[in-house]
């Protein structure tokens, strides 16, 4: 017993210590501008850190064309304790990695009561070169988490094989759907545990594939239920390749299988994105991994009864990779290493309990398979670690890219946009160029060579670019404003807005679903001209709300009174203000000498954040802030002469009508204590 425990020990500190070692450097890293800024530091919802306003969102809206919203409130929780330190965010994939394949040592152990080859197994998964891209990316949280979770989950299921009860099987349902909230790509995971049925659990015999496939139902239903919102949430991504033909995609599906194979046995030359090959596949590729597929599968079929594992590893990995193989086409990449994550833990299992049962009959089995174990595990640390170390920054990961994928239109953008920051804008165009001459559909290309143009002054071939971009990525929100601060510049504004379009001065087109136009506010004083009223930027009354004219007044949004705090005339838009001066003018005109010393409040909603603002600040010399502004959950005073003149609050109501009450007694005092002038 105490030997047993103390190998137990000493495997899952060995675990642990491989991932350390391969993976604790992206401490140091730097978030990339690879599908960084969408997922984190560029996603107001994701900086503002962990609120019930973001978990609704999270559950209710499409983050970075997928819906999964565990995955984004990870990151809203990340956010929450260490801001934008992408050092802190990447060590949180490397211990939820960690945590992962420590799971997978302990299912595979416990189910197959084979210790040491369920160590190997956990160790070449810990420590794979495949694996760098969903650890050392901060943007795979979604792959590391949802690993965590199918790994939960199989645990799960072997206690539900152990002891069948409805109880367990909820469990087990749960742990799948947050997988499935987490990635998708979990939707085979019941196929999986079927295969599981077969071997190691040898359930086939004893209870009848009938009875093993509807005991899933409630796991394809949760299966279904995320494919359908994985469609609607891909939609545009689904959309950018729809073009390949059908067979195009097949045959690449049919090489990529293979090529993910090569990768395991033979992992260099590994880069973030590989370009598809589209119609340009060989035939004599296609035909090979085609020989060599089936040749596979029917020996593993052959071999099903006295090596059962090896179908069921083979199975799990070409079934697991089925969602991304690219038959439906999601995104323009061949291939991604971050697919591998879980798939490749069939191949593993096949190729190492193969090597156990066949030395089985060996006199130096140990002698021999030891020093093997550890040669292959530490070569590939070796290359997991020296491959982590190009993900440090963006530069160094496009700059090892187009090393090793010279033509690679993806890694030329990714410079280009870091030269663009830098200001270099002539080999930021030279690059933007061409990776446009590689592929003209990159949105992101068209995009950044826009910036590049802008920043040369040269607006008309920028504004072609950007325009181009928008019609191949319809969402790109910095696209569109740039676009519309290129135009507006240049006095292209618009002359008319026609059926799905709009016309601009100069005669240029813009395809366009909705329009939204800011035209302006201006009181139309006509009628109080005429009446001989007093005007000056709106209808000029005193502090009783009285004109210039004897019993005439003015209420609502075109008149003009003294500001109670400063005695400055104002106008204020606001219907809560038009109401209590309607107020103020009714107790008027039944007799009363009432004054109007409402502060002036309105409140607006912007992107689901309800900003209020008491009092009025034409000018200010200073902004003191209390709390986050980043976080909706702040105060904010502008104050000219030490005085608080105005104070907008966001997610503080309590400080807010303390603040009224504060403005109305003119208690200069509580409003400084509420938001405190910032030192220095």
């Amino acid at each position: 017993m105490r030997s047993r425990t103390t190998q137990l020990a000493a495997i899952y500190l060995g675990l642990v210590g491989l991932v350390a070692v391969v993976f604790l450097q992206t401490g140091h890293f730097n978030f990339v501008n690879y599908d960084d800024g969408g997922y984190v530091f560029e996603n107001p919802k994701i900086k503002a850190g962990l609120t019930w306003r973001g978990v609704v969102w999270a559950f209710t809206h499409i983050h970075s064309q997928n819906w999964h919203p565990l995955t984004s409130i990870s990151h809203m929780i990340d956010c929450q304790l260490f801001s934008l330190n992408a050092g802190a965010h990447h060590l949180v994939n490397v211990g939820l990695h960690a945590a992962a394949a420590l799971l997978l040592f302990t299912f595979l152990w416990q189910s197959t009561n084979a210790l040491w080859a369920s160590a190997i197994s956990a160790g070449i998964f810990a420590i794979h070169p495949l694996r760098v891209e969903s650890v050392a990316w901060i943007s795979e949280r979604k792959d590391v988490l949802s690993g965590l979770f199918f790994m939960l989950t199989l645990l799960a299921y072997l206690r539900y094989v152990r002891g069948q009860t409805w109880q367990r099987m909820a469990v087990v349902a749960v742990c799948f759907a947050f997988g499935l909230m987490s990635k998708p790509m979990l939707v085979t995971t019941p196929i999986v545990l079927l295969l599981l049925d077969y071997w190691p659990f040898d359930r086939f015999k004893k209870q009848g594939l009938w009875k093993l496939i509807l005991e899933k139902v409630p796991l394809v239903i949760l299966s279904v239920g995320s494919c359908a919102a994985t469609l609607i949430a891909q939609q545009v991504a689904i959309g950018s390749t729809e073009s390949l033909p059908l067979a195009s995609r097949i045959d690449n599906a049919l090489v990529t299988y293979v090529n993910y194979l090569r990768q395991m046995f033979w992992p260099v030359d590994l880069v973030p994105f590989y370009t598809h090959p589209e119609w340009r596949l060989g035939t004599w590729e296609i035909i090979g991994a085609i020989i060599l597929l089936a040749g596979i599968t029917a020996a593993m079929f052959l071999l099903r009864r006295k090596l059962p594992f090896l179908l069921v590893g083979w199975l799990w990995y070409i079934v697991m990779l089925l969602p991304v193989i690219g038959i439906i086409q999601v995104g323009l990449q061949a291939r991604a290493d971050r697919y591998t994550y879980l798939p490749q833990i069939g191949i593993i299992i096949a190729v190492v309990w193969a090597t156990r049962d066949l030395t089985s009959l060996w006199r130096g089995r140990t002698v021999a398979l030891v020093p093997a174990s550890l040669a292959v595990v530490g070569s590939l640390s070796f290359l997991s670690y020296r491959q982590v170390t190009h993900w440090h920054d963006t530069e160094s990961l496009w700059s090892y890219t187009l090393n090793r994928s010279p033509e690679n239109d993806v890694a030329l953008t990714g410079l280009a946009m870091v030269e663009v920051g830098r200001g270099q804008t002539d080999d930021a165009i030279t690059h933007f160029r061409h990776a446009l001459g590689l592929r003209d559909g990159n949105a992101a290309a068209h995009y950044g060579l826009g910036l590049a143009l802008s920043q040369q002054r040269k607006t008309d071939e920028a504004i072609e670019h950007w325009q181009k971009s928008l019609e191949i990525q319809p969402d790109n929100l910095n696209a569109h404003n740039d676009l519309g601060a290129a135009l507006a510049g240049i006095g292209r504004t618009p002359e008319a807005i026609e059926s799905g379009m709009v016309r601009l001065v100069g005669g240029t087109t813009l395809p366009a679903d909705v329009v939204v136009m800011g035209v302006g506010v201006r009181p139309d004083l006509a009628l109080a001209e005429k009446a001989g009223l007093r005007v000056d930027k709106g209808i000029v009354v005193d502090r009783n709300l009285r004109t210039s004219a004897a019993g005439i007044y003015a209420a609502g949004d075109n008149a003009r009174y003294p500001d109670p705090r400063t005695g400055e005339p104002i106008r204020i838009e606001h219907w809560v203000v038009a109401e209590r001066m309607g107020q103020c003018v009714a107790r008027n005109l039944l007799g009363e000498n009432a004054t109007f010393d409402a502060v002036p409040f309105f409140w607006s909603n912007h992107f689901e954040v309800s900003i209020s603002y008491l009092g009025h600040a034409a000018s200010f010399d200073r902004i003191d802030v209390s709390g986050s502004i980043e976080k909706d959950d702040c105060a904010v005073a502008y104050r000219k002469g030490g005085k608080t003149l105005a104070l907008a609050t966001i997610g503080r109501n309590f400080e807010r009508l303390e603040a009224e009450l504060a403005f109305a007694n003119g208690d200069e005092d509580v409003l400084q204590r509420i938001v405190p002038p910032t030192k220095g």
